[in-house]
């Protein structure tokens, strides 16, 4: 019996290496997909959450503007606020004020400034350079001192007429015929608690003394002066409605300033 020789025998294998290679081939594709699909979802993740952050931001800025423009409609119905000017020129805010209504704070700083203005008499006026005072002619053929003029602009019109009256002959005792250098200072000792009468109208009493000086160097005369004053309620004025009314611009700048707190007094009675 022959044997035949078989040379390059290839022993048989389970699959063909073909195969095996196609095997991979899937594996490595469904592994990239894997790989991409985790990334796409990522991504898709990322530009959600920035979404969701933009959405945010937006609503907080609207809310934001809303609040804005709510407190602005709230500070345009407000008031305007009355201000105060110290000696030393600094500037305070006094408070709000609206229709008929005026707290007693500033029922009283009407009070002492109008009593303190109309009673302080200077022989000059600062604001031109302290020049001497001509004063201003009133009923009676007198004349008041500008400053104390000014002042009487807080007051009601046709009282404020007859009141410079009696200031001027008030004026004509102290100083006396002729004596120019004598000036004085009223000092406010107190003012009561505004007594309210009803329909914006109050009454308060102020006491205080006026000191009667001279240019020599003589002790200052005292004169106490209390009243009882009957203030009511009026808009505050503009600048520009005091100008027209008053040629001058200085007594229409002091008009505004005596009405300033949106007062004006009605009448000034003398008290023990």
């Amino acid at each position: 019996m022959k044997v035949r020789q078989i040379s390059n025998f290839v022993p048989q294998q389970d699959e063909p290496s073909s195969a095996i290679i196609l095997q991979d081939s899937r594996e490595d594709r469904q592994e990239e997909y894997i790989v991409d699909s985790s990334e796409t979802i990522r991504s898709k993740n990322i530009i959600t959450g920035w979404k969701i952050a933009t959405f945010g931001l937006l609503v907080i800025n609207v809310l934001f503007g809303v609040a804005i423009i709510g407190m602005l409609f709230a500070a345009i119905s407000r008031s305007m606020p009355t201000f105060i000017t110290r000696g030393n020129g600094e500037t305070e805010n006094l408070e709000f004020f609206t229709g008929t209504d005026r707290s007693p704070t500033l029922i009283k700083f009407f009070a002492q400034k109008t009593m303190s203005g109309i009673y302080t008499w200077r022989n000059t006026l600062p604001e031109k350079g302290n020049i001497p005072d001509p004063g201003i002619a009133v009923e009676g053929g007198r004349k008041i001192p500008t400053t104390a003029y000014r002042y009487t602009l807080a007051l009601e019109p046709e009282f404020a007429n007859s009141y410079r009256k009696q200031l001027g002959e008030l004026q004509s005792i102290v100083r006396g015929t002729g004596n120019s250098s004598v000036q004085t200072a009223y000092i406010v000792e107190q003012v009561s608690e505004p007594e309210s009468l009803g329909s914006g109208k109050w009454k308060v009493k102020v006491a205080g003394t006026q000191l009667i000086v001279n240019s020599s160097n003589e002790q200052p005369t005292k004169l106490n002066i209390n009243v009882e004053m009957t203030v009511r309620a009026v808009p505050p004025p503009l600048l520009s409605e005091v100008t027209r009314k008053y040629e001058d611009i200085g007594i229409a700048k002091a008009a505004q300033i005596a009405r300033a707190e949106g007062l004006e007094v009605i009448s000034i009675t003398n008290i023990k």
